[in-house]
């Protein structure tokens, strides 16, 4: 079957069949609520629409939803046992750490539909978080500065400066989507040999890269709106928002090889107030329906099994996970993150070697 530019709702339509429809009596409203945090912008408002409104609608309990994510805000939340949240998105190497410090609730499963689940990559089920969406750090760049033809197709050159002269702008190492794995991919380690991360060996990388690198930033727009403007050539960005640019006609593209593949999860923090309305807003979010309708709203990929296979070609070439892009990517490891050397986890130790290599 071929899909000419497919709406929501022929695209919710051809596995409407994967969900039960809701009894009338659900609409009623319950008094309950929740409260979720999320990233803001347009993910917030794509989740509001593919799953905090018809949560609501389906089960009567209200979701506030909020934002201002950060590992200090969970501590601090759980350690002064004034926890503000329910459910909150984390990607997948602080859902480690964040398990590992007793600062998440166990995910009983038990209480979740077990043929929801077994839809979910096994990749993404954790004994704390359920897997949310797939993202990536790729290479992006600007189409009137290099073309289809010519463009940078592997880290290494995108540290090509003699090849692929031009500025750059890259993530600071202490931001979400750090520049250690494609540094280190740069240098020619190979996929299966990034882990244990090489943190040294990275920062060398970096510092020949650095001379061409305008900005380090710490924010998941300044990036690829740096390729709008003209003002990089080059960029390592969220493959998410490089696609709606893309979209919306902006001078851009990005390519999936050597893509830095990683996941965000649903978690629940230690002493939330509502664990079992939250388990059932994680297992709702998690049905193929709902992660359908965000992926066409938002392009990440699903990280439901039956709804990455259901999105149409138009979406589905922005899914890390698509039997296209799959074997271009390479993923992240985060457990290897979240190890300690010395009393101190990678993430901690790559923060404190980032913030002595750029005041250097």
């Amino acid at each position: 079957m071929t899909h000419r530019n497919p709406t929501r709702r022929t695209v919710l339509g051809a596995i409407g069949a994967l969900a039960a429809a809701p009894s009338s009596a659900a609409f009623a409203q319950s008094g309950e609520r929740i409260v979720v945090a999320s990233y803001g912008g347009r993910m917030q408002d794509s989740q509001r629409a593919a799953y905090f409104e018809p949560f609501t609608k389906e089960t009567g309990i209200a979701v506030n939803d909020t934002t201002g994510i950060t590992l200090a805000k969970v501590k601090a939340m759980v350690a002064s046992k004034n926890v503000e949240w329910d459910a909150f998105l984390v990607t997948n190497e602080e859902l480690e750490a964040l398990a590992e410090a007793g600062l998440l609730e166990k995910i009983d499963y038990g209480q979740i539909d077990k043929a929801t689940i077994a839809e979910i990559d096994p990749r993404l089920v954790h004994d704390y978080g359920v897997g949310s969406q797939y993202f990536a750090s790729v290479i992006a760049y600007n189409t009137r500065k290099y073309t289809k033809d010519n463009h940078p197709r592997s880290w290494a050159e995108a540290w090509d400066t003699a090849k692929f002269p031009g500025p750059r702008v890259f993530p600071a190492g202490s931001y979400q989507l750090r520049p250690i794995e494609p540094a280190l991919l740069a240098e020619g380690v190979a996929p299966d040999k990034l882990y244990p991360l090489d943190l040294e060996r990275a920062y060398r990388s970096l510092g020949k890269i650095r001379p061409s690198v305008i900005k380090w930033v710490s924010s998941g727009n300044a990036g690829p709106q740096a390729l709008v403007d003209g003002e990089a050539d080059i960029v390592i960005a969220n493959h998410g928002r490089m696609a709606q640019l893309r979209d919306e006609g902006a001078p851009v593209d990005y390519i999936w090889d050597g893509a830095v593949v990683t996941a965000s999860f649903w978690a629940i923090p230690k002493g939330a107030k509502n664990y079992k309305n939250t388990l059932k807003f994680i297992e709702f979010a998690s049905r193929a329906d709902r992660q359908v309708d965000f992926a066409s709203r938002m392009p990440y990929g699903p990280s439901n099994r039956k709804a990455s296979a259901a999105l149409p070609a138009k979406f589905a070439r922005d899914n890390p996970v698509s039997p296209e892009n799959l074997p271009k990517v390479v993923f992240m490891n985060a457990k290897s993150w979240a190890e300690k050397t010395n009393g101190k986890s990678t993430l901690e130790r790559n923060v404190e070697m980032w913030n002595r290599w750029i005041r250097e």
